[in-house]
């Protein structure tokens, strides 16, 4: 395959995949950048250890780290492609000492030539996505400049909890109650349950239900803050009887605010919405959050969710970080 000379390099820097040894100083050079355009730390070793060892990925093809004279790490960029390739992913990020001198469209054109072959392969058009802190003015010139069209916004809620006043009490739907998650038994048909929920989003598709399982017990088992006490499970029935009808989980902490609780994912399956499921979820996260100690919490949602989900956070008291706000852009390869 021949590549662009979009990747030619200034002298003294050189582009390798990145290896395992690589995560801490790829972390601080991250980290250097959420720093100049947020003020924290928003990445951890863990987290991208995590990735990078996750079922499936191909650390040596499927990321690219810009080196400079010195060793120190300057750029790094990450694809995602799985089948059926329709819908493909890509996300870099440049040192704030090396900008302006072309790292950031060396990357961007490896990124894109590492997926065509993949797009190659998918039975309809395909489409490349990278996601865009709000704020991020050269990435988003950048992006503009070479194709890509900003198509959707992704907002961060977030809840200062009053001392005084704890968040209200959930009110569970007849014949609905919820208990912790249990590792191991609850895995396949929990994770069923969050493939069905988001069916409908915007972005959704299938993907081989296997590896995606795979990767989701893998972030379970690598993720030093995942506590089971803190996922719940909306459920029905008893017994051999019992079926799971939506999800709420909870991580402890976040990387940028240690004191912050994180609403990972609430879902609810399509046949069982709207009849209070989802705000009974919420509540009732909110309240053991609450109930064990935290006084702030967060969470991300699709500015244009079809299940009306912004509403729903903003009923529990939570309000919208406009500088958190996350943009998608996406490009046509096909």
């Amino acid at each position: 395959m021949t590549l662009s000379s979009d990747l030619t390099l200034p002298a003294g820097y050189t582009a390798r995949p990145a290896t395992l040894a690589d995560v801490e100083p790829t972390v601080a050079m991250l980290n250097a950048a959420s720093q100049a355009l947020s003020g924290v730390d928003e990445h951890t070793t863990a987290d991208w250890g995590s990735d990078w060892s996750a079922p499936g990925f191909d650390l040596a093809g499927q990321t690219r780290l810009v080196v400079a004279a010195d060793g120190a790490v300057a750029g790094y960029a990450v694809v995602w492609a799985a089948a059926p390739f329709t819908l493909l992913e890509q996300w870099g990020c440049v040192h704030p000492a090396h900008t302006g001198c072309g790292l950031g469209t060396h990357l961007l054109t490896w990124a894109e030539a590492t997926v065509r072959p993949f797009a190659a392969r998918a039975s309809q058009p395909a489409r490349l996505q990278t996601w865009v802190q709000r704020g991020d003015a050269g990435t988003q010139a950048l992006l503009a400049e070479r194709g890509y069209a900003l198509v959707r916004h992704f907002l961060r809620m977030a809840i200062e909890f009053d001392e005084a006043a704890p968040p209200s009490a959930p009110q569970w739907p007849e014949g609905v109650r919820v208990r912790a998650f249990v590792p191991g038994p609850d895995d396949e048909r929990v994770y069923g349950v969050i493939r069905e929920s988001f069916r409908d989003s915007w972005d959704y598709v299938p993907k081989p239900y296997q590896e995606g399982l795979a990767r989701w017990r893998h972030f379970i088992q690598h993720d030093d803050a995942f506590d089971p006490s803190l996922w719940f499970l909306a459920v029905t029935g008893t017994g051999a009887d019992e079926r799971v009808v939506g999800t709420t989980f909870v991580r402890w902490t976040m990387p940028e605010d240690a004191e912050r609780a994180w609403i990972r994912t609430i879902g609810v399956l399509p046949e069982w919405r709207r009849r209070g499921i989802a705000e009974a979820l919420l509540r009732h996260a909110l309240s053991e959050i609450y109930r064990r100690g935290r006084r702030k919490a967060a969470l991300g949602v699709d500015a244009a969710s079809p299940t009306g989900a912004t509403r729903l956070y903003e009923k529990a008291g939570m309000h919208a970080v406009e500088a958190k706000t996350e943009e998608v852009w996406e490009k046509n390869l096909t």
